[in-house]
């Protein structure tokens, strides 16, 4: 996989949904996350867009902005990508949002993206129009978020964001989903999860090619 086909793979627009802002959030304050709020800060500041209003963790494996109101916005961020991405791997998801976000604030482009999300279009052709300029509008906040990370980092983070989803899904299926039905709740859910994929190496098993794919001429950098 080349960094433009993984940039133009990043979430696919002809079928499922756009994601929409996940239930279940929590709060990432400034005083307990400063790390974090200095990155989102200098992200913005790279790409000359405006920063969330607040910044959030959320348990799903994707991440996301929602407006809050006319001027206030929400980043929101999955525990999977925050624990699993190195720190030039998260940059560049940040900044994918942000950029996507400040392009979102054009009423036309908000309201092209609510219809898209809002369900199935059973007119071909209208679904293969809208989801053309869906798909450059992203391809578009990739390439803005390249001025944050370069290509080869944003390639693996979406090759690795797309595994990570997939091994949480799995680990979810295997271990997890029948506890409720039995009056539990796994209350290490992700410290299991982070055993089988960083030390069981659950994503080279589930796509044989990872390793050598993560690897192929990524630039060292600081996690």
């Amino acid at each position: 996989m080349s960094p433009e086909e993984a940039l133009r793979a990043r979430r696919p627009v002809l079928g499922g949904a756009w994601p929409r802002r996940a239930r279940h959030r929590h709060l990432a304050r400034r005083a307990d996350y400063p790390e974090l709020h200095a990155m989102v800060d200098e992200v913005a500041g790279t790409l000359g867009v405006r920063r969330p209003s607040r910044v959030c963790f959320v348990p799903i494996a994707d991440s996301g902005t929602t407006p809050l109101g006319p001027r206030r916005t929400e980043l929101w961020i999955g525990l999977p990508y925050a624990m699993g991405f190195d720190r030039a791997e998260l940059r560049g998801v940040i900044a994918f949002e942000l950029a996507l976000l400040e392009a979102c604030r054009r009423w036309p482009v908000r309201a092209l993206m609510d219809l898209y999300g809002s369900g199935p279009i059973k007119k071909d052709a209208v679904r293969t129009e809208i989801a053309a300029a869906v798909r450059a509008l992203l391809v578009q906040a990739d390439e803005t978020a390249c001025r944050v990370s370069d290509r080869r980092t944003m390639a693996t983070a979406l090759l690795r964001g797309a595994l990570l989803s997939h091994s949480l899904g799995w680990f979810l299926g295997r271990y997890a989903a029948d506890l409720p039905s039995c009056g539990l709740f796994a209350v290490d859910f992700y410290q299991g999860w982070r055993w089988k994929v960083y030390e069981d190496d659950l994503p080279a098993r589930l796509m044989p090619r990872y390793r050598e794919l993560y690897a192929a001429d990524r630039p060292a950098t600081g996690s």
